[in-house]
């Protein structure tokens, strides 16, 4: 019994380490199975990664090869244009050479046309030739006899002028003598006048001094209120010789332009520039009436023809009437700025102009203009627009006969009331150069 207990004790002792063998072999076996699969799944990562990068790389080659292709699109699309343009530039030669060759065509048509039309034409001149020649030879003696019959009617015109221009260059001898007598002899008395008025005057201060320099006991002594009515009749006295004084002035001035007026002309006819004479004038006029009111103002337009011949003037005389047409347009639009006020801009325009032979100076103002009753009186002698003391009436005077009887031209008026006035000097064309 014994025997058989050990026995089976240690069968199942046995079979206790056999189990237990079993189990610690199997747990190896599980361990090295773990090992073995930490290794393969390194192995498979490192396998993946590998496969990754290989990824990357195929996708960077496909990429170049992506960029590649379109490079060599782009370099196909090139040598397409490059192509299509030198087709294009080799169709363009080819038209220009068809061109040429057809306008070298039609230049040789057009050459022998030419030709034929030379040799017609030659024929038909020289048919013509003998009747131009007989032609020619009768104009010829026309036109000569033409102009000797201009040249005597221009002799004769020439003749009538000048005999005119002596009977009135006589007469306004006679008369200038006569009036320059008569301004000297009232010249004498009239400087006697205007210098006692001008001494009676300084008297008249001196006498109004000397009563201002009385004492108040010696003039209540002589009588009251005697100084005041002295003081009074001496300020109708200054006032009096003032008048005298002014008007003295007035009748000097006009003494003096009848000297002036009467003067007989001593100038001599020169060939001269109009727009040159009319330049120096409207700087004379300019600083001349800045100098009597050095707060005037104006706006001048210059406008001169080009071009334009030099034509026989009196220098002297056609710049004095330039000066006093200047003068009384810069006083005439100083008058209406008075009037108007800061509303008024004064305008002066000053041009020349050339028609059919005759030359023309015009000078336009946009003062006050004249009035249609008094216009055809302003060449008159003696009459004036300007207030009194102002202007002595015989610049126009002047003007109209340095104009018109001495150099045959003309001067006139255009003007509207109250708007603008425009003078116009025309000379004729006998005298151009």
């Amino acid at each position: 019994m014994k025997d058989s207990l050990l026995n089976e004790k240690n069968a199942r002792i046995l079979s206790d380490l056999s189990a237990r063998y079993e189990a610690d072999q199997r747990e190896k076996q599980i361990a090295l199975l773990e090992k073995d699969k930490e290794l393969k799944d390194l192995t498979l990562a490192q396998q993946t990664e590998q496969l990754r990068v290989r990824t990357l790389e195929a996708l960077r080659r496909k990429q170049q090869i992506g960029l590649l292709e379109k490079d060599k699109e782009i370099q196909s699309l090139e040598i397409a244009r490059h192509q299509a343009d030198y087709a294009r530039q080799t169709a363009v030669t080819e038209q220009r050479e068809n061109e040429v060759r057809l306008l070298t065509k039609d230049k040789q048509l057009q050459a022998s046309l030419l030709e034929r039309e030379t040799f017609r034409r030659n024929a038909i001149l020289g048919g013509l030739l003998a009747l131009l020649i007989a032609t020619g030879l009768i104009f010829y003696r026309l036109r000569e006899r033409k102009k000797a019959n201009t040249r005597l009617s221009n002799t004769l015109s020439e003749l009538r002028r000048t005999q005119d221009q002596l009977i009135h260059s006589e007469k306004m001898a006679t008369l200038g003598e006569l009036t320059a007598g008569i301004a000297h002899e009232i010249k004498n008395p009239l400087n006697f006048v205007t210098n006692f008025s001008t001494l009676s005057g300084e008297m008249v201060d001196e006498l109004e001094t000397q009563v201002r320099s009385l004492s108040t006991a010696e003039v209540g002594a002589a009588g009251g209120n005697g100084d005041s009515e002295v003081l009074s009749i001496l300020d109708d006295l200054k006032g009096n010789m003032s008048k005298i004084q002014e008007h003295g002035r007035r009748a000097d001035g006009i003494v003096a332009s009848m000297l002036l007026h009467a003067r007989s002309q001593k100038g001599v006819r020169q060939e001269s520039d109009i727009n040159v004479l009319l330049k120096e004038a409207v700087q004379l006029a300019w600083h001349g009436m800045r100098a009597q009111v050095p707060d005037f103002t104006v706006d001048i337009h210059e406008q001169y023809a080009e071009g334009l011949p030099k034509i026989e003037v009196i220098p002297q005389e056609m710049s004095r009437v330039f000066l006093n047409l200047l003068s009384n347009a810069f006083q005439a639009v100083r008058k209406r700025s008075l009037q108007d006020g800061d509303g008024y801009s004064p305008i002066v325009e000053v041009r020349t102009a050339y028609h059919d032979g005759t030359q023309e100076v015009h000078i336009w103002d946009n003062g006050p203009g004249i009035p249609t009753e008094i216009r055809e009186k302003i060449f008159q002698p003696f009459f004036t627009t300007k207030p009194t003391g102002e202007g002595t009436g015989l610049g126009l005077s002047l003007s109209y006969d340095i104009v018109v009887k001495g150099h045959g031209g003309e001067i006139y008026v255009e003007s509207e009331e109250k708007t603008c006035s425009e003078f116009i000097v025309s000379l004729p064309g006998e005298f151009l150069a």
